[in-house]
C-alpha cells in the first residue's frame, strides 16, 4: 500500500506512526511453519549494530506470535556473494540453515523518522506468504545523534542534494559503531509490532522452544 500525503494520512502518521500488510496465499497455513529465521535487514541503516538489533527486535516478535526462530549463523556474506536478486539469496539462506521460511527485512528511511517493510518468503517455492510495513518517528533528533557522536558539537543537515548535503540516514552510515539508545529502541520495536500486526499468529503447539534468545529484553514492555 502506497502511503498518500493527504491530511487524514499525514494525522495518522503524526500520532504514532502506520502499519499495514497483507497475506500473499489466501489458502496458506501459516501453523505448519515449525521454524523461521530472519536472514537480512536490509536498507539505510548503515550501523551493522543496529541491523542485528532490528533482526533481534523481529525475532522477539515472531516468537511472541508463536513462531520458533532457530538459531542463526552470519548470513551476510552469504547473501552478498549471491548474484541474485535479494528474494532468491534470501531463499538460498533459508536452505542452508534447514528452515521453511524466512523473513527478508528492507528499512527504505532511517534516522529522525522510520519506515520498514517485511516479508516471509517459502524457501521451498520462493513465494512470498506475506508482507507488512510500519513507519513512525524513532524518537532522537538529527542533532543527538550527532552531538552524541562528537561531544555535543552541532551540525546542521538537510536533504540531500548538491547544495545541502547528506540526510540524516547518510550520517547513520558514516557511523558504524552506533547503535540505538533505550528510548530509540523502545519506538523501533513499536514500529515493527506495527509492521508485524496483519501477521497471523501460529497457534499450533511446538515440541520445543529456542533453548535461549541472543536479544535482551526492553526493559519496561
Amino acid at each position: 500500500m502506497r502511503i498518500v500525503f493527504v491530511s487524514a494520512a499525514l494525522m495518522a502518521f503524526l500520532v504514532g506512526g502506520c502499519g499495514t500488510g497483507r497475506s500473499s496465499k489466501a489458502d496458506f497455513d501459516f501453523s505448519t511453519i515449525d521454524k523461521i529465521a530472519v536472514v537480512d535487514v536490509a536498507g539505510v541503516v548503515g550501523s551493522e549494530l543496529i541491523e542485528d538489533r532490528i533482526s533481534e527486535l523481529f525475532t522477539m516478535e515472531l516468537s511472541e506470535r508463536g513462531y520458533v526462530p532457530v538459531e542463526q549463523a552470519e548470513m551476510k556474506d552469504t547473501l552478498k556473494a549471491e548474484a541474485t536478486d535479494p528474494d532468491t539469496a534470501a531463499v538460498e539462506a533459508g536452505k542452508i540453515l534447514e528452515v521453511p521460511v524466512v523473513l527478508v527485512v528492507d528499512v527504505p528511511t532511517f534516522g529522525e523518522e522510520m519506515s520498514v517493510t517485511a516479508k516471509m518468503i517459502d524457501v521451498n517455492d520462493g513465494h512470498v506468504l506475506w508482507t507488512g510495513s510500519g513507519s513512525g518517528k524513532t524518537g532522537r533528533s538529527l542533532s543527538d545523534i550527532v552531538g552524541g557522536r562528537f561531544g555535543g558539537g552541532f551540525l546542521e543537515i538537510g536533504p540531500e542534494s548538491e547544495t545541502t548535503g547528506p540526510t540524516s540516514s547518510d550520517v547513520l552510515a558514516s557511523m558504524p559503531g552506533y547503535t540505538l539508545a533505550p528510548k530509540e529502541a523502545k519506538n523501533v520495536q513499536k514500529i515493527i509490532k506495527k509492521a508485524c500486526k496483519s501477521l497471523p499468529h501460529n497457534s499450533a503447539p511446538k515440541k520445543a522452544r529456542r533453548r535461549k534468545l541472543w536479544f535482551l529484553p526492553l526493559p519496561g514492555l
